[in-house]
């Protein structure tokens, strides 16, 4: 009889999914170096059916520590050479669809969240991505408790424990991770819970990744990115608490008088985006207290297109009570005082059309890449030598 040879635990000694899902009942851990192969050997139905064996693994065997720990490192390995939520996704997916999904989730927030759990010189970068990943899982959550059907039990119990541990980690000194944190609580401000986790998060670390966000805003090779990332998250930011607004108008008064002429674009294009009746009243109070950083520098050319901005504004119940207080700060140059007036008129829509004029080309921002996933642009804000690490390997 022939000797049968069985295969090395090694992902890149595999050629079938029968391999793998042998590699992944065995605890074989899929290495960076193995990804290479993984991608071109493997078709994207086929590693999508390895992601979900791992998936079934982990939940098989989630009362196992070691087996959990080993099969998220091989999770979080793919997730960060590829920066995809997909992956993620489906991952998540699988899980849900388990009888013991509930505990399988709990011990995947703790395990995906123990910086122990991945031990390489890309540890920083991976954990990064561990926690993009929860945050994505907790976004799971949430669209799953909006369906009436569903048979998830004790959603807000595991919810609770996952935003428990995400807030744990405000302290991290990771771009990354502050970045994932503040775009996850963003998200989930709807909620009144939520509400209260975002407020502390921007109360432990707003300003500083606001501040990085508009560096990156203003960097063309960012710009892109940023971009998008905030839009994402400037309704939340807009209806946050009085803190929140206070580190919001320090970043846009900084960036006003840093650079003028890309903050009241950013502004205008705010505007458009948010249709919050909340957001857009604060939005306003934030617009009209810029004005007089505006009339400080003395900035004729902007002001135009910054009164034509604060007009659109003018079906806000409060919206003469702002600008008359604006108008009576005593804070204005006489040009800037005088154009504003027209604004409290009640023939405002006549300064609208004198100001519509054309006046030459301004600044705006590149918007040609919309639909990024929220880990593609957490890797590039915060992690932008994944390209490179990629490219190396």
């Amino acid at each position: 009889m022939a000797k049968v040879t069985p295969l090395k635990r090694t992902w890149m000694k595999a050629t079938t999914t029968r391999d793998t899902a042998w590699l992944i009942s065995r605890g074989a851990i899929l290495q960076w170096h193995d990804m290479p192969y993984l991608l071109s050997h493997f078709s994207q139905p086929e590693q999508q059916g390895i992601v979900r064996q791992l998936a079934k693994s982990f939940c098989l065997q989630s009362d196992n520590r070691a087996v959990a720990e080993r099969t998220i490192e091989s999770l979080l390995t793919w997730l960060s050479y590829t920066s995809s939520d997909e992956i993620g996704k489906i991952f998540i997916a699988k899980v849900f669809k388990q009888k013991n999904a509930h505990q399988a989730c709990w011990v995947l927030v703790e395990v995906a969240l123990n910086q122990e759990t991945v031990v390489s010189n890309r540890q920083e970068l991976v954990y990064a991505t561990a926690v993009a990943f929860v945050c994505e899982l907790g976004q799971q959550l949430d669209g799953l408790s909006r369906k009436a059907s569903n048979t998830f039990v004790n959603k807000e119990l595991l919810w609770d424990h996952l935003a428990t541990y995400l807030l744990s980690l405000s302290n991290v000194n990771n771009s990354a991770v502050r970045l994932s944190l503040l775009s996850y609580f963003a998200s989930m401000s709807h909620t009144e819970v939520g509400g209260r986790f975002f407020a502390r998060i921007m109360q432990r670390f707003g300003y500083t990744a606001l501040d990085r966000l508009f560096i990156a805003l203003f960097d063309k090779k960012q710009e892109t990115v940023a971009f998008e990332y905030l839009l994402n998250i400037f309704p939340a930011l807009l209806r946050g608490d009085y803190q929140t607004q206070e580190t919001l108008a320090k970043v846009f008064k900084h960036y006003m008088y840093r650079l003028p002429q890309r903050s009241v674009v950013f502004l205008r294009i705010i505007s458009d985006e948010v249709n919050d009746d909340v957001a857009r009243h604060n939005l306003l109070k934030h617009l009209a207290s810029l004005y007089l950083v505006l009339s400080e520098i003395d900035h004729h050319e902007l002001a135009a297109d910054y009164l034509l901005n604060i007009n659109n504004f003018s079906k806000d119940p409060k919206f003469k009570e702002i600008i008359n207080s604006t108008l009576n700060s005593g804070k204005l140059r006489e040009h800037f005082s005088a154009m504003l007036a027209f604004i409290a008129s009640d023939d405002n829509q006549l300064l609208a059309r004198k100001l519509a004029k054309k006046r030459g080309r301004r600044p705006g921002f590149s918007r040609n890449k919309r639909g990024l996933s929220t880990l593609e642009m957490i890797t590039t804000l915060g992690n932008g030598e994944l390209t490179k690490l990629n490219k190396a390997s």
